[in-house]
């Protein structure tokens, strides 16, 4: 019985997702978005799915390769290419990048304020969820001491502030964000600003600062309120148009 129950719960769970991911789907057509923004924003539901599911996935690696980080697993001249990459991450870098483009790129200027909530709001939700469910970093654990993935979340005494801010990565989530508007802004090098965004995310992985389920469940959080922010904004843009 309990193991029937137990594919009973999985099943309804995948149902959920499953029927939560369709209706999303059909947000931007029943917002009458058009064509162009609505595929945009699908892409970025789309990616958010799929990295919430393989965030939930990576718990079960997260201690061997946050170990092996930690160890020194990683040769340090490699190392270093991820960490000048974490620009693409931070939130002082990022608004250097947001300031170029406005510079360069006079035909953004007039979104300036949705380029920083495309590139920023994943990162504040991410905080936001930090303050509800500590989980120590990789750099502050004693692994020689930690067996399962639910230490790293109960074995919080005797530690404070960034110490135990690991879940989930507010890093990953701004690196989604901006690439999320860079993607849809300048389209040719889509691969190149993931790629970017991938390297950066994954800094947080080489400097031991957080797991691999926090930098996946972080990147979503990033693509999805990308999305958010994309299927909200039309209707402040057409009211302050039609108001001059």
């Amino acid at each position: 019985m309990l193991v029937i129950d137990s594919f009973e719960g999985i099943v309804s769970r995948q149902q959920f997702v499953i029927g939560t991911m369709a209706f999303l789907f059909q947000v931007p057509k029943l917002l009458r978005i058009n064509q162009p923004r609505r595929n945009s924003c699908r892409g970025l539901l789309l990616a958010s799915g799929m990295l919430a599911i393989m965030g939930g996935a990576a718990f079960v690696i997260d201690v061997p390769v946050a170990r092996w980080f930690k160890t020194g697993g990683m040769p340090g001249d490699v190392a270093k290419i991820f960490y000048l990459a974490e620009v693409m991450a931070h939130g002082v870098g990022v608004l250097g990048v947001i300031v170029t483009i406005l510079v360069l790129d006079t035909s953004t200027r007039k979104n300036a304020l949705r380029i920083v909530c495309v590139a920023f709001a994943g990162g504040l939700a991410s905080n936001l969820i930090k303050l509800m469910v500590l989980r120590v970093r990789p750099r502050a654990i004693d692994f020689s001491q930690t067996d399962s993935i639910w230490q790293t979340f109960v074995n919080t005494h005797n530690l404070h502030g960034s110490d135990i801010a690991s879940f989930p990565s507010g890093h990953a989530a701004t690196a989604a964000g901006i690439a999320a508007f860079l993607v849809s802004q300048y389209p040719r090098g889509r691969v190149w600003f993931l790629i970017l965004c991938t390297i950066a995310s994954l800094q947080r992985l080489v400097s031991s600062a957080h797991y691999p389920s926090d930098i996946l469940l972080g990147s979503s959080l990033g693509f999805l309120f990308a999305a958010v922010v994309s299927l909200c904004w039309p209707l402040q843009e057409l009211q302050t148009s039609t108001s001059r």
